[in-house]
């Protein structure tokens, strides 16, 4: 399994290009959301019919 870390909130072109290879080159990702990051939420409502489970965190700990 491969992990990448994305330090900051991809955006135009490069947020297109990632969802390209996340769908083209995985069965499932994990898609994490930080509260300190921005994200439009016509975007993240795109994702809704693809989510299996949502966790929510506390200091990186699934609870």
């Amino acid at each position: 399994m491969e992990y990448w870390e994305i330090v900051e909130n991809p955006a135009g072109e490069t947020y297109q290009q990632l969802i390209k290879v996340l769908c083209d080159h995985s069965d499932k990702f994990y898609f994490v959301t930080r509260k300190e990051l921005k994200y439009d939420p016509e975007i993240l409502t795109q994702f809704e019919p693809y989510i299996l489970e949502t966790y929510k965190t506390k200091n990186g700990q699934i609870q």
